[in-house]
């Protein structure tokens, strides 16, 4: 699980490590707890005071595509602040930064705006002054108390992943915003109403943007908390759909239902601040691939059977989940440890999910045209790692809506290890026609 699900649980117990801990000045030794504070934190070997510095603010990144409700939500946590006292940080991708001129100063403990730029990419360092800038301050209600909760709303086409892996980079260098502030959690936001389509859809992106679907899919499993929003704007039955598949994308999220944004603060917000050190989690697409595998496998393992395909000469099979069947979403992993793909026959596969366009970087031409099969006509999501014949690099295979890309891998894998998610999975024929792919 993510860290912030981590400091969820650990937060009581936290708390009471604060009001408990370290009257070190008291014993003749500055760690006695082995935990490296000492001089650290202010505390005198011998007859001196114990000064322990402030303890490091929560900050929830919120992130969702244009129109999710991101910014309605921020307005609800700001007139609805529970006694805590919360300061925000707006990304608005424009010359004026709307959302921070919607946002209402008055109902604020504190308000800084980005402008013209992405908060994930070329906002990035304005980010981290503003976060500095806010941290340090006393906000605009003077509130005489430390910071309680920050929030990060990023623009709709934000990905948050690189937010967390700077995060993580400058509490490893010892940066000094990072003594002050902690990844608490990344939140998306969904459109109940348009996320199905939008997912989709046949956008294929350009050279400046990437498609639609492989946006979502990037917020989404890179978020420990999915608030499904607009929920009123749907039937019963939309929301279930909408609901089940968003699970299949994003097993570890916690999963809210919300109209015009309206959840209790520490429900969407829940960590405390704290004392100690805890790195980021940071989702790679390694941690968000074994994410997906282990709820896959989930109610297969915890029926106490489990399946490794080092098969030694015999046909390769799979490890089954049915979490979702109920509701006609399934999913599987596809495994083969000890044999590679065939470059053009696995390029035949992945030409028969139901895409409009494929690019496939281990054949050329590397964008090819689809093959309407029915037998890979449910699949919604595909995802792994695969390993073509003739290659000795990795390639992940990312397959979101109706849009699927092959591309080399940074981290490299021993074996094939594909993630497909759907309705009415074949899954017997399916793994039969990637057993037949193999060299």
């Amino acid at each position: 699980g993510s860290s912030a699900l981590w400091f969820m649980r650990a937060a009581p117990a936290l708390k009471l490590f604060r009001l408990t801990s370290l009257r070190c000045d008291m014993l003749d030794m500055d760690d006695p707890l082995g935990l490296g504070y000492g001089d650290e934190i202010g505390i005198r070997r011998r007859g001196g005071r114990q000064k322990l510095p402030p303890p490091k603010v929560p900050v929830s990144i919120l992130c969702g595509f244009l129109g999710a409700g991101k910014t309605t939500m921020v307005q609800h946590i700001l007139k609805n602040r529970e006694g805590l006292k919360v300061g925000v940080v707006v990304n608005d991708v424009a010359e004026v930064n709307i959302d921070s001129e919607v946002l209402k100063f008055e109902d604020a403990d504190g308000i800084v705006g980005l402008q013209n730029g992405c908060a994930c990419c070329s906002g990035r360092a304005d980010l981290f002054a503003r976060l500095q800038e806010l941290v340090e301050s006393s906000g605009i209600t003077k509130v005489e108390k430390p910071w309680d909760r920050l929030v990060v709303e990023c623009s709709g086409v934000a990905e948050p992943e690189s937010i967390a892996a700077e995060l993580e980079d400058r509490g490893r260098n010892g940066d000094a915003l990072m003594k002050r502030l902690f990844l608490a959690g990344i939140i998306c936001v969904v459109d109940a109403s348009a996320f199905w389509e939008m997912y989709n859809s046949g956008d294929q992106g350009d050279t400046e943007r990437k498609p639609l679907s492989a946006l979502l899919v990037s917020q989404l499993e890179s978020s420990d908390t999915v608030i499904i929003n607009k929920t009123d704007l749907v039937s019963s039955e939309e929301l279930t759909r909408v609901s089940e598949l968003l699970k299949a994308l994003s097993p570890n999220a916690r999963q809210f239902q919300a109209t015009r944004g309206q959840l209790p603060l520490r429900t969407l917000l829940p960590a405390e601040p704290i004392d100690l050190e805890m790195p980021a989690y940071v989702p790679t697409l390694p941690n968000r691939h074994s994410a997906a595998v282990r709820s896959a496998e989930g109610s297969h393992a915890s029926n106490g059977h489990h399946h490794d395909h080092a098969h030694n000469g015999e046909e390769c099979s799979t490890c089954t989940g049915a979490r979702h069947e109920r509701f006609g979403i399934s999913s599987f992993v596809y495994r083969c440890h000890d044999r590679s793909f065939h470059p053009e026959r696995l390029a035949t596969i992945i030409r028969r999910l139901p895409v409009v366009s494929a690019s496939i970087g281990f054949v050329d031409p590397q964008v090819s045209e689809p093959i309407d099969d029915p037998l890979f006509a449910g699949v919604l999501r595909s995802k792994g790692f695969v390993r073509s014949l003739g290659s000795d690099r990795s390639f992940y295979w990312s397959h979101a809506g109706r849009r699927v890309e092959v591309f080399p891998a940074s981290a490299s894998s021993k074996g094939q290890e594909v993630v497909f998610i759907g309705t009415n999975l074949d899954r017997a024929k399916i793994t039969a026609a990637l057993d037949a792919s193999l060299a």
